[in-house]
C-alpha cells in the first residue's frame, strides 16, 4: 500500500498535466522482468536510467506523503493541534484497510460456499471498489469482478454487474482525490463517521448490516467485525498478554522466582535477615513467603 500510495501521490499531483491513471496500476507496472506482455506480445525489461541514484520507498513516503504514524492517543492529539499529517494506526490506513476489507469479503463468501442471494449486489459493489483501489487497469478489474460474481450460486446478470463497473473509476478518482490531498497538506474536515470522506466509505456496522453478516462470521475477519467481536477480542488479547506460557500473571511469576531463590539460600544455611538482605526486600516479606514453601 505504500508504493500504491506514492504513485498516487506522483499522478495526483501531475494530474493537470495529463497524467494517466492506468499508470498507476501495480500489475502493469511491476510485471517481472523475463515474462511476456500478453497484449502487446514484447517482453518485459527494466528501464534503467540512472543506477547511481536510489530512493528507500520509507525515505519517499516521509518526503511526500506528509506521513505521520500513531503510536499512541497522545500523539494522535498533538497532531490533530498541530498539523494536518496522515494518521496511520498501528493496523490499518486508508489504503491497507480496503485491502482487507476485500480479503474480508472473500473470506464471507468462501464461509456460505458462496451462496449470497440477497447480498450479491452489495458483495459485487463492495469488492469491485476494494479492488479498484490497487487494480487500477479497468480491463483487469472488470475481469477479476466477473469472474468474483460468477462464483456465486446465483450469479447477478452480465447487466447488472457492468452497472457497477461504470461507478467505480469516479469513485477511485474522488478517493485519490481525497488522500492525496491530505498527504499533500490541504486541510480536510474529517467527521467521525467518515461522512466527509470521499469515494465510499462505509462503517462496519452498515457492512455487516448490509451484508448480513452474523457474529460467528464475524470471527473470520479481520476488519468487518462489530463492537461484541471487537471488545470480545480484546478482552481475550488482555488475557493472553498478562499470562505466560505457564498461565501465571507478572505478579505470580516473580513471587514464584522469589520462592525458588528463597530455597536455595535456605539450603545454604542463611537466616531469614540474611535471604532479605540478598533479595533487597524486607524481612517480614521473606517470613510470609517461607510460610508458602
Amino acid at each position: 500500500n505504500t508504493w500504491q500510495e506514492l504513485q498516487d501521490y506522483i499522478y495526483y499531483n501531475l494530474k493537470h498535466l495529463g497524467a494517466d491513471r492506468k499508470a498507476t496500476d501495480g500489475a502493469r507496472v511491476l510485471r517481472l522482468p523475463g515474462t511476456i506482455n500478453s497484449k502487446s506480445d514484447t517482453d518485459c525489461k527494466v528501464l534503467y536510467i540512472d543506477n547511481d541514484v536510489e530512493y528507500s520507498m520509507y525515505e519517499l513516503r516521509e518526503e511526500y506523503l506528509n506521513y505521520k504514524p500513531k503510536t499512541h492517543q497522545l500523539q494522535m492529539q498533538q497532531a490533530k493541534k498541530i498539523d494536518n499529517k496522515v494518521i496511520s494506526n498501528r493496523f490499518f490506513n486508508s489504503y491497507s484497510l480496503h485491502m482487507e476489507r476485500a480479503n474480508d469479503l472473500e473470506t464471507l463468501c468462501r464461509l456460505r460456499k458462496y451462496d449470497m442471494t440477497g447480498y450479491r449486489n452489495m458483495a459485487v459493489h463492495c469488492f469491485a471498489y476494494w479492488k479498484g483501489i490497487y487494480i487500477r487497469d479497468n480491463y483487469e478489474l472488470e475481469n477479476i469482478v466477473i469472474e468474483f460474481n460468477n462464483a456465486f450460486t446465483e450469479p447477478l446478470k452480465e447487466t447488472e454487474v457492468q452497472a457497477v463497473l461504470r461507478c467505480i473509476p469516479k469513485a477511485i478518482d474522488k478517493f485519490i482525490a481525497y488522500e492525496q490531498g491530505l498527504r499533500s497538506g490541504e486541510r480536510k474536515r474529517v467527521s467521525k463517521g467518515m461522512r466527509d470522506k470521499e469515494g465510499y466509505w462505509y462503517k462496519n456496522e452498515t457492512l455487516i448490516d448490509r451484508l448480513g453478516i452474523t457474529s460467528k462470521e464475524q470471527k473470520y475477519m479481520k476488519t468487518i467485525i462489530g463492537i461484541d467481536e471487537k471488545y470480545d477480542r480484546k478482552n481475550k488479547k488482555r488475557r493472553v498478554d498478562r499470562r505466560n506460557e505457564e498461565g501465571l500473571t507478572k505478579r505470580e511469576q516473580d513471587k514464584k522466582d522469589r520462592i525458588e531463590k528463597i530455597k536455595v539460600f535456605l539450603s545454604k544455611g542463611l537466616n531469614q535477615s540474611k535471604i532479605a538482605q540478598e533479595l533487597g526486600i524486607s524481612r517480614q516479606a521473606v517470613s510470609k513467603l517461607c510460610k508458602e514453601i
